[in-house]
């Protein structure tokens, strides 16, 4: 049979490995703290995930949909411009004023605010319904609409 372990010997022992318990007590801290991350981060659900899932219908049920967020990378290329109310207008200024140019990459992209709406659009995309982007510059887009042309500057300033 074991015999018992007395209250001194428990006592003696940590006092000669006090570096060694004391390391185990924080080694074991942050196991059970990594272990409650893990778990939280693979298998708890709130209400904002449960809000991101697709909704699948009564057929597809079966399926198995994934439990992750939806996540998009790229911008949407049009979209409503929130009102902020009216702005002061260049009576000599057209309808469609240059944001912002994106030069790099394959392609460059411009930043184009016609009206309500705000494109992102490339060489030889359509914004605006007629309009079609045919050259973009650093700081100069070109539009054409059949035989128009107009160039977009920045601060407002069409051609």
């Amino acid at each position: 049979m074991a015999s018992k372990i007395s209250r001194e010997q428990i006592a003696s022992f940590i006092e000669k490995n006090k570096k060694g318990v004391i390391l185990g007590g924080v080694l074991l801290v942050v196991v059970l703290v990594g272990l409650v991350l893990l778990i939280k981060l693979n298998y708890g659900s709130t209400e904002e995930d449960q809000t991101q899932l697709p909704k699948v219908a009564a057929e597809d049920k079966e399926q198995k949909v994934s439990a992750g967020p939806v996540t998009t990378y790229l911008p949407e290329t049009k979209r409503k411009i929130e009102d902020t109310g009216p702005e002061p207008r260049d009576p000599f200024a057209r309808n469609m004023i240059l944001k912002g140019v994106i030069v790099g990459g394959n392609s460059n992209l411009a930043i184009i605010e016609s009206g309500g709406t705000a494109y992102i659009a490339g060489v030889g995309e359509k914004i605006s319904g007629e309009w079609t982007v045919a050259e973009i510059t650093g700081d100069v887009v070109v539009l054409r609409s059949g035989t128009q042309t107009m160039q977009l500057e920045f601060h407002g300033n069409a051609k």
